[in-house]
């Protein structure tokens, strides 16, 4: 009785601890984990990310440490010694370990009296910048290609999918008669070797193919159209980013004379281009699978060129509408200032032009 007293006084409930669950460490606890984690539908690329992070960082520092006796502070000084890792990356490494606090903070197992977890902040991520390329450059980089990777290449830059979004893609994707015309549905992702769900649930989607995409399918259509996959390497395998970036991609960049970048930038340069001749923003979301405008507006704003001085649609609008509100001299407006609500709220004009509207 004493000793489910004083359980109670120390951790708040009755149930008893014995030594060996009391003793457990980061690693015991950990392997229990990953047991129960990997049958609960995590993405295949999800999983091998929390498995690189644990063996490869996590591991190593905390696999014989009791977990009841670790502390925030100690993550936070693991964090903070994990060097030539961007931030975006320790927060990746971070993630397993908030899972394993989590499980083992469950109230059915209460294998720690907290989730210390809660008191380690995220590290604040800085994207890089992008570097979209130009429409000259698009051209020069992608007609000398061999078809193979011609085609694959024109419809990354027409569409901005990921690597393992077009890489999934099916010809049962590809649907030419939809309501809303030709579309490519993106329904699942091939990464690491496997096919599984989209990034996010927004990830999933259908892309308007414009015409330059239907005529390169088209033409696929006559490489690979006997395939299950529209998208296959010279020698008849998946593609894959590897594959494409060292086979196809860095030689493609030297032929063309263009200093290197990722083949991300695909993704950045539909962005940029689309924005940039005033598609619909919300268009351009959709067809890039955010789920929110943020990253839009964050990442890709600075790079779309200004064709007219902002502000003036607002002043196209207040002449068309409030005419009696425009100074008659724009270049010298001196006492000819227009208060257009007073201090109750009401419109007021000033005297010279009232009279002059009369």
């Amino acid at each position: 009785m004493d000793r489910l007293i004083e359980n109670y006084l120390t951790y708040g409930h009755y149930r008893l601890i014995d030594d060996e669950t009391y003793n457990l460490t980061f690693g015991q606890v950990a392997k229990s984990w990953a047991l129960w984690a990997e049958g609960k539908k995590v993405r295949h690329s999800t999983w091998r990310d929390y498995r690189s992070a644990m063996n490869k960082y996590v591991l190593p520092q905390f696999k014989d440490t009791p977990i009841r006796e670790m502390t925030s502070s100690d993550v936070e000084d693991f964090a903070d010694s994990l060097e030539n890792i961007s931030n975006k990356r320790i927060n990746n490494i971070l993630v397993p370990m908030r899972s394993v606090f989590k499980y083992a903070a469950h109230k059915d197992r209460r294998l720690v009296d907290e989730n210390i977890m809660t008191d380690v902040e995220n590290r604040t991520i800085v994207h890089p910048d992008i570097f979209p390329f130009t429409y000259d450059e698009a051209i020069r980089l992608q007609y000398p290609m061999d078809p193979i990777y011609r085609y694959y290449t024109i419809i990354r830059f027409q569409t901005g999918m990921r690597d393992g979004e077009i890489n999934a893609l099916e010809w049962t994707d590809y649907m030419k008669s939809s309501p809303r015309g030709p579309v490519l549905n993106i329904n699942k992702s091939f990464v690491y070797g496997k096919t599984g769900g989209t990034k996010t649930p927004t990830s999933r989607r259908f892309i308007d193919c414009n015409e330059i995409v239907v005529e390169a399918l088209e033409e696929q259509i006559k490489l690979t159209g006997d395939d299950q996959h529209i998208f296959l390497t010279k020698g008849g395998e998946r593609m894959n980013p590897d594959h494409y970036r060292e086979v196809v991609w860095k030689k493609a960049l030297d032929k063309a004379g263009i200093p290197y970048r990722p083949p991300i930038q695909t993704r950045h340069t539909f962005a940029t281009h689309h924005l940039a001749q005033g598609e619909n923003i919300h268009w351009v979301k959709e067809m890039m699978g955010h789920s929110s405008l943020q990253m839009l507006l964050t990442r890709y704003w600075r790079y779309i060129p200004k064709k007219r001085k902002d502000g003036s649609l607002f002043l196209d609008w207040v002449r068309k509408n409030y005419p009696e509100a425009m100074p008659d001299d724009t270049t010298d407006i001196g006492d000819n200032v227009i208060y257009l609500f007073g201090e109750n709220g009401t419109k007021t004009v000033h005297p010279k032009k009232k009279a002059h509207s009369e």
